[in-house]
């Protein structure tokens, strides 16, 4: 799968969650960062990398050790994430 795929894929996915949870803030506000957060993490390398090309390697370590930071983080708001749907009823649960 290309990174466009990927994108767009989980793209998709996010939009699903919003579909099947309308009106919660929340659940909102953790797709967004969780959006926001997948972004860095797949520009950071990139610019780790050029800086590397263009000699800067204190930029390029400093720039690397923001994309593992942001992994973490990451991980942090899918932990978020999921204990949140977890405690919300179901789409199908909601439905009459």
């Amino acid at each position: 799968m290309t990174t466009g795929e990927t994108e767009h894929s989980e793209g998709r996915r996010l939009a699903e969650l919003r579909r099947a949870y309308p009106s919660d803030s929340t659940l909102d506000n953790l797709l967004v960062l969780l959006s926001a957060e997948l972004d860095l993490c797949a520009r950071l390398p990139i610019f780790a990398y050029v800086a590397t090309t263009e000699g800067h390697d204190d930029c390029a370590s400093m720039l690397q050790a923001l994309a593992d930071t942001r992994r973490a983080q990451v991980e942090q708001v899918l932990s978020a994430l999921r204990r949140h749907l977890e405690q919300r009823p179901s789409a199908i649960e909601a439905s009459p």
